[in-house]
Formats: structure tokens, C-alpha cells, sequence
């Protein structure tokens, strides 16, 4: 059981490439370069203070022997950077080579499966397919021409008409479903303003029935007493 699924775990590694160690190996050096030179760096700029500290001192010679050893410091500098600017080279070169490859690749992916396609559909049944289509249409056309001969100007006119017709209630059957459109703040205020206008008759109504239906009664109670 471990054997196996160590096996698997095995089978889903990437395959590493001479292309892929070779970048590796680059990285490392150019990493190396990078850590020399921040040494030289630091060992210009201490021997930079020193030959200014004796020179201060007047200590002639010492000062000399610090700036020689600067000046030492910078030609390994200039080498180191000379030297990482070639692998910097390299890399970017090693990174273009490597796209250029994977765009050839895919070129050459979509030139065959182009081809697989024309083998699919050959030339023969393409233009077999066009002769169909058009027999199917110059028989539709002596059809249409055939039933247009059987009707007279009068027929020809009532089928127009109809077409119009069935054209028009399919338009307002397409109308009739779509959703009604929302109405405007302006008309909502509107609509409310309706509303109050018609509660309000409808109030001032009940009152005046109410009022009518009282007189009555009250000259009824007159006229007992």
C-alpha cells in the first residue's frame, strides 16, 4: 500500500528539464554575485572612512594603503557587476527562448487541429451540401410560383392581408407578455393624490346622506311636541 501511493505521489511530479537546472544554476550564481557585491560595497565605504579618519590623523601612508585597497574593492565590483549583468543576460535570453518555444508549440497545436478539421469536411461534401441547399431552394421557388399561379389578384391580396394580420396579433401577444413598465415617482404622486381626492368625496358624500337621512327625523320630533 505505502509502495503505491508513493508511486503516485511520484507520477504527479513535474518533470524537471536540462532547460529548467540550467535556469537554477543561474539564479544560484546570479544570488551569489548579488551577496559580493553588497560586500565590495561595504568594504569601499569602510575603506572610504579609514582613509579619511588617517588623513584627519595625518597619517599619510596608512590613508594611501586604505584608498588602494578601495580602489581594489572597486575594480572587483566593476567585474562582479559586469559578470551578473552576463547571467542577468542569459536568463532574460533563456526566458524569451523558452516563450518562443511555447508559442511555436501552440502554433503548431492550431495548424493540426485545422487540418484535422478540413479532413473532416472534405471539399467533396462541402460542395455537395451547397448543390443540396440549392435544389432546396429552387424547388421551394417553382412551389411558391406554382401555388402564386392558382391565385388571382383578389386571392393574392386576402393572403397579404391575413399575413398582416397574424403578424400584427403575434406582436401584441409578444406585448401583452412583457412586464408593464414601472410608473414615475410624478405619476405615483398623481395616483396618491386621485386616491386622497376620491376618499375625501366619498366621505363628504356619506355625510351629506347622513345629514339628509336626519332632517326627517328631526321634523318628526317638532311636530310631536
Amino acid at each position: 500500500m505505502g509502495n503505491l501511493i508513493s508511486g503516485t505521489k511520484k507520477s504527479h511530479r513535474a518533470t524537471i528539464t536540462d532547460h529548467d537546472r540550467a535556469v537554477l544554476s543561474l539564479k544560484a550564481q546570479r544570488k551569489k554575485m548579488e551577496d559580493q557585491s553588497k560586500l565590495m560595497e561595504q568594504r569601499i565605504a569602510a575603506n572610504t572612512e579609514v582613509a579619511r579618519e588617517l588623513v584627519a590623523q595625518k597619517k599619510k601612508e596608512r590613508a594611501l594603503l586604505a584608498l588602494k585597497k578601495k580602489r581594489l574593492s572597486e575594480h572587483q565590483l566593476a567585474s562582479i557587476q559586469a559578470y551578473l549583468m552576463n547571467v542577468e543576460d542569459m536568463l532574460s535570453n533563456m526566458e524569451l527562448t523558452k516563450q518562443q518555444g511555447n508559442v511555436m508549440a501552440a502554433l503548431k497545436q492550431g495548424n493540426d487541429a485545422l487540418k484535422q478539421a478540413q479532413q473532416e469536411m472534405p471539399l467533396d461534401d462541402i460542395q455537395k451540401l451547397m448543390d443540396e441547399t440549392a435544389e432546396a431552394k429552387e424547388y421551394q421557388d417553382k412551389v411558391q410560383d406554382v401555388i402564386s399561379g392558382q391565385l388571382d389578384d383578389i386571392d393574392q391580396k386576402a393572403v397579404q392581408d391575413e399575413l398582416r394580420m397574424l403578424e400584427e396579433m403575434a406582436a401584441a401577444e409578444e406585448a401583452a407578455e412583457l412586464p408593464s413598465p414601472p410608473t414615475s415617482e410624478e405619476q405615483q404622486k398623481q395616483k396618491a393624490a386621485a386616491e386622497a381626492v376620491a376618499a375625501a368625496a366619498a366621505v363628504a358624500a356619506a355625510a351629506a346622506a347622513a345629514t339628509a337621512a336626519a332632517e326627517p327625523a328631526a321634523a318628526e320630533e317638532g311636530e310631536l311636541e
